[in-house]
């Protein structure tokens, strides 16, 4: 699929999915927005997840140019991209929204523990005790397995860019890169060489899975941002957990508003 279609699928994905979330729900659409947590009991507003994501993005604007730069050798070009895949991959905000706006479309309760599921008992059927999904693929999977059930293609789109193998050896450091870029898998050598030709992916093929996932979280911040932006006129705005309001003397911006 060419970069510039995969943007176009993206962005449609998620402009679709934030304004049908709207549509069925304007409250549990704006809290899906945030992580919201407990202290002491009481609901609040969490900034962590929203730290991490500026993080994130700070890393992208600095090291995006760089990769992209005729100085740079191909090894560390596929290096740098690598690093900024796994980080963009990793992104727990995303995973959050994406998943409070599908709770919303399916008119379930909003999640305060993010991707807390029940998996059933093999022995006797019933449900077991609740597991987190801790890591991107079972948050994709979840995800993909939800958004199934109506018309979002968000299983084609992590499909498209996504690889557990390339983030579990980049993060475990199980790899190494030659002179031509190409990214090999350690712990897939023994295999390649009785024929397993999934041992590898060369430098091309890094690229355009690098290319995608900027994609991705491009076009995400752009329909995140369309979506939120008539929300931030200082007006309170009903969430499920209290009215919140948009001020730039607020931390981040948003905040509960207090009782006069």
């Amino acid at each position: 699929m060419i970069n510039d279609d995969f943007s176009e699928m993206c962005k449609k994905t998620f402009d679709s999915l934030f304004q049908e979330a709207e549509n069925t729900n304007k409250s549990q659409f704006l809290t899906s927005f945030f992580p919201f947590g407990k202290i002491n009991g009481n609901h609040t507003l969490s900034y962590i997840s929203d730290y991490e994501f500026a993080e994130v993005i700070e890393l992208l604007n600095s090291f995006v140019p760089l990769q992209a730069g005729n100085e740079i050798n191909i090894k560390d070009k596929v290096r740098i991209q690598m690093l900024l895949y796994c980080h963009i991959i990793e992104v727990d905000l995303i995973y959050h929204i994406i998943f409070n706006m599908i709770q919303t479309i399916k008119k379930n309760p909003y999640a305060l523990k993010i991707f807390s599921v029940r998996k059933k008992n093999s022995k006797n059927g019933k449900k077991g005790t609740k597991k987190l999904a801790n890591y991107p693929i079972d948050k994709i999977d979840i995800i993909q397995n939800l958004s199934d059930d109506f018309a979002m293609p968000l299983r084609t789109v992590y499909q498209e860019f996504y690889s557990n193998k390339l983030r579990n050896s980049f993060s475990h450091s199980q790899y190494f890169i030659d002179q031509t870029g190409t990214f090999n898998l350690s712990q897939s050598l023994s295999q390649f060489q009785h024929g397993n030709t999934n041992g590898f992916y060369t430098a091309e093929s890094m690229d355009s899975f690098f290319k995608k996932s900027l994609s991705y979280i491009k076009t995400f911040i752009n329909s995140y941002e369309l979506h939120i932006k008539e929300f931030k006129d200082g007006n309170g705005y009903d969430t499920n957990f209290g009215k919140i309001s948009f001020s730039m003397s607020e931390h981040r911006g948003w905040g509960f508003v207090r009782a006069k």
